[in-house]
């Protein structure tokens, strides 16, 4: 059970959701995903994208400045290595979102981390990582949870005995992080303290 159940709550609506489903198909089309569950990486580009986007509407509520990397369609090598910049007295500072779905996020109380981009890219991970939930509903909104941080050095030192895993629908190993790890109380903090519009 999950016992904390402080959270901030975004809804995206269906007509953002759609346009993130027809962006993420061209993208797998132009970056050739070959060899990998094609609805399943579908999904995985959608819902970082709803999540980053709901990230932004919250960003937006509290006046902080900020600089956004996402969506972007090439190769690889050259994609943006973070997901948002904000300043703390001026200091740049990189957060990162992680999502999963709601009914995952609840059963198994983990976020899964690509075990490759830890070890091979330790020094482009975010200062701050923040894990969200995404509902997808029928009428095409989507309901997005951000529900804690965690800051790098913290995320290191779980991800260190962390359980890795291999996941069949995803073809690439994983480390699970317990949600718990994920401070609420952090993340009302990263948005009080971080540089704001004047």
């Amino acid at each position: 059970m999950i016992n904390n159940l402080d959270f901030i709550t975004i809804t995206v609506n269906s007509v953002i959701v759609k346009s993130f489903e027809i962006t993420s198909e061209q993208k797998i089309k132009h970056e050739k995903w070959i060899g990998r569950n094609h609805e399943r990486k579908k999904l995985n580009f959608v819902m970082s994208w709803v999540s980053e986007y709901a990230w932004k509407e919250v960003l937006g509520q509290h006046n902080i400045k900020y600089v956004y990397f996402g969506q972007y369609i090439g190769p690889v090598e050259l994609s943006p290595k973070e997901d948002f910049i904000v300043w703390m007295n001026q200091r740049k500072m990189s957060l990162g979102i992680r999502s999963r779905t709601y009914e995952q996020l609840v059963k198994y109380q983990e976020v899964s981390y690509p075990d490759d981009r830890i070890r091979l890219e330790k020094d482009i991970i975010s200062d701050y990582i923040i894990i969200s939930s995404i509902d997808f509903y029928h009428d095409g909104n989507a309901e997005v949870r951000f529900w804690g941080a965690i800051s790098k050095e913290d995320f290191l030192k779980a991800y260190d005995k962390a359980i890795k895993k291999f996941s069949p629908s995803n073809q690439e190993q994983f480390r699970l992080i317990a949600l718990s790890k994920f401070s609420f109380k952090l993340l009302l903090k990263i948005l009080d303290i971080v540089d704001k519009h004047h």
